[in-house]
């Protein structure tokens, strides 16, 4: 294992993304513009701080048709 890897930080969160769209002014006429916001709901678990509720030993697999996974243990 790299030890240089396992000292970076990282923090695992749940987010809520919701569609919202605006209109835009411009020469041509209005233009509709679609995005998604994004509410950070809970931190589930970082490197920085440890809980009785705690997710760690994060992982990311990349399958060979690069799809990736990420995986943690969950503590609670």
């Amino acid at each position: 294992m790299n030890l240089e890897y396992a000292k970076k930080d990282y923090e695992i969160s749940v987010y809520k993304y919701e569609l919202s769209t605006d209109y835009d002014d411009i020469p041509a006429g209005v233009k509709q513009i679609s995005y998604f916001k994004q509410e950070k709901l809970a931190m589930i678990g970082t490197n920085k701080y440890k809980s009785p509720i705690d997710a760690c030993s994060p992982k990311i697999i990349i399958n060979i048709n690069g799809k990736k996974t990420l995986t943690f243990n969950l503590y609670y």
